[in-house]
């Protein structure tokens, strides 16, 4: 870890204080790689210049308040047209909570730029777009979740909540949730947490809580807990009780599409002289990569797990029988302009 000057150390001490990750001095040692004495020298010495910073005991971490802001940082024409093309083409739709106050930010950022910087800029960030996956809007519903959920954590206060589970077989009664972190993940807005109903750490989304109020049950988030570890090698979001090695052909017409894009942390791709290619993974559970597989339709050819391929083969199977008589009217035609 470097060594920091004490500038930069006693500039690094004050985000982390006003992000909320500061912790308590011996965290805060361990983030600055300095003895404890030394965190509360600093501390001191922010104090000396005038730095409102206090010890919150509810948070068992150092802060400053609130209204204390840092002078106006100088930003380059290439930052401020990445925070334009950012908060303006992505926040100001507002369907990510968080988003539509980043892009209200901007705008205030906007006012406050030196006239070099925009001239530098120009009217560039009009030209530049950025487009996402669609997502449900983030409602005043989504977004009084999000802030209720924000806090908890922030307090480290339990949520006495009601969620309605798409499960038909599931208990909807009311649940102590322990909110471990917030994840914006395919297109919707999820809390990881601990639900005393199930005994285990669960993965809810906002838009499907009917009820949810603060508590003063304080807990801990466990310091072994980490998001990746609990992703584990999930295709997408959902991790499987089993893992698998994946081996798929994709034939010549998608395999650039496919090898373009990095789809899995462990995926590797062999490719071949007839431009086909053979993509390997491995995963935990196979309910999202065998919808991602039949979107290439018959471009792409499972060889193993068997059951992954018993999987894709059993849903092919039972929508050519949606279309029924249609489908087999349709090979027929085919055939017979083939000859």
């Amino acid at each position: 870890m470097a060594d920091y000057s004490k500038m930069y150390r006693l500039l690094r001490m004050l985000t982390l204080m006003q992000q909320g990750d500061a912790g308590n001095a011996v965290q805060l040692a361990q983030q600055l790689n300095v003895a404890d004495r030394t965190v509360y020298r600093d501390i001191a010495t922010l104090a000396e210049l005038g730095v409102p910073c206090y010890f919150d005991e509810d948070a068992n971490g150092y802060r400053v308040r609130r209204d204390f802001f840092l002078p106006p940082v100088q930003l380059t024409s290439g930052e401020t047209l990445a925070l334009l093309c950012l908060a303006e083409r992505v926040g100001g739709n507002e369907q990510i909570a968080l988003t539509g106050a980043a892009a209200r930010a901007v705008e205030k950022i906007k006012a406050q730029l030196p006239p070099a910087v925009v001239d530098e800029l120009g009217d560039v960030h009009q030209h530049v777009d950025v487009h996402l996956p669609a997502s449900g809007p983030a409602g005043e519903s989504i977004r009084d979740v999000f802030g209720l959920v924000q806090q908890a954590i922030r307090q480290r206060r339990a949520l006495r909540c009601r969620y309605e589970s798409l499960n038909s077989d599931t208990n909807n009664d009311p649940f102590l949730l322990r909110p471990y972190h917030l994840v914006f993940d395919q297109r919707a807005w999820y809390v990881i947490g601990h639900h005393e109903g199930r005994g285990e750490v669960r993965r809810l989304k906002l838009n499907r809580f009917s009820a949810i109020k603060p508590t003063d049950t304080p807990y801990m988030i466990p310091d072994d807990f980490s998001l990746a570890d609990y992703r584990g090698k999930a295709w997408r979001m959902i991790r499987g009780d089993q893992t698998y090695q994946v081996r798929i052909a994709f034939n010549a017409d998608v395999a650039d599409t496919v090898s373009d894009t990095h789809w899995h942390p462990t995926q590797a791709i062999d490719y071949h002289d007839d431009g086909s290619i053979t993509f390997h993974c491995e995963v935990d559970g196979l309910d999202e990569i065998v919808w991602w597989i039949l979107g290439y339709g018959p471009h792409a050819r499972v060889h193993e797990p068997a059951e992954l391929a018993e999987r894709v083969g059993e849903l092919v199977k039972a929508t050519a029988e949606q279309y029924g008589p249609a489908v087999t009217k349709g090979a027929a035609l085919s055939k017979e302009r083939g000859k």
